[in-house]
């Protein structure tokens, strides 16, 4: 038996032939199949004029696979797969939100997350972006490099750094995007538990370089009312923002003694997602190959602070 953990970002609708099946990042729902081959899935975003998508799920070498662009699919444990449907935009009419014209460029944004770059004369980049644009912003980096940043509904944000011959170098969930002297910063906004913002800073000569990276409360301070069960989620959500010192005192004094912010860091490495299932919390991770896959951890809680972890 083979068992699919259905997450997604937003309200959609899976075909899995005559069947139906609603789901939300509310509402998880588990499907199970005793058949070791190859399938094929159908799903749009739910109450919406939405376009149906699809995504074929491979059976290779003995595992589940799937090269889809806005489908992740993530092997936890022998035969338990998470598929992630990572579609976002709501919006399918193309129609122009934004026009700035800048160093003799003219830029068009449109509702659909379609932007198009010109000049007087020649097409100079054009892509369409899974996110409804509102407006829009261009910021003027070192070296001829540009920044695009977008917003859209209920404070969604976005934003895409662009080289000199306009190439998409990076991207991030956020759009408080700043100039600084040698480069950029960003803020993104987590969404955990104690209100982290991760500040990224970077460096442009030829390339980009991450030069820094630290979190900051949003509310100036954290947040730490929430049950004891949810502990764990809350200590390594401090982890992934770098905020080790309010990790520590998520644990027992014995494992405060031991644990110093490098064995931490090296302990649980660079994860990027966290997936409570069942007794079990699995960090979902990237490999060199860009193939997604994630680690179990267990813990152990007494008296409101983490005794073990496994």
């Amino acid at each position: 038996m083979f068992d699919f953990i259905l997450n997604c970002k937003k309200p959609l609708t899976i075909l899995l032939g005559a069947n139906y099946i609603e789901i939300s990042n509310h509402k998880q729902k588990i499907l199970s199949t005793d058949i070791a081959k190859s399938f094929n899935i159908d799903y749009y975003l739910t109450n919406n004029a939405s376009n149906i998508y699809h995504a074929k799920i491979n059976f290779i070498d003995g595992e589940f696979v799937c090269d889809e662009q806005n489908v992740r699919l993530i092997k936890i444990k022998d035969n338990t797969y998470i598929l992630n449907f990572l579609l976002k935009n709501e919006c399918f009419l193309q129609k122009k939100s934004k026009k700035i014209v800048k160093n003799g460029l003219i830029f068009n944004f449109y509702t659909n997350g379609m932007v198009e770059v010109e000049t007087e004369n020649e097409l100079k980049y054009c892509n369409k972006f899974d996110f409804e644009i509102i407006d829009a912003e261009v910021v003027t980096l070192k070296n001829d490099f540009i920044a695009l940043k977008f917003f859209g509904k209920n404070d969604s944000e976005y934003s895409v750094v662009f080289n000199n011959h306009f190439a998409e170098i990076i991207s991030f969930d956020s759009a408080v995007l700043e100039q600084t002297e040698n480069g950029f910063k960003v803020l993104t906004n987590l969404y955990d538990i104690a209100g982290h913002g991760l500040v990224e800073c970077f460096e442009i000569d030829e390339d980009i370089k991450k030069t820094d990276e630290y979190s900051v409360y949003l509310n100036k301070a954290p947040k730490r009312d929430f049950n004891e069960q949810v502990l764990p989620i809350y200590f390594l959500q401090c982890i992934r923002a770098r905020d080790f010192v309010e990790a520590k005192r998520c644990l027992s004094p014995n494992l405060q003694a031991k644990a110093k912010m490098e064995h931490l860091s090296q302990f649980f490495g660079d994860f990027i997602n966290i997936y409570p299932i069942n007794d079990k919390i699995y960090c979902e991770y990237i490999d060199a190959f860009d193939k997604h896959f994630a680690k179990p951890f267990t813990f152990q809680i007494s008296n409101g602070k983490i005794q073990n972890i496994n």
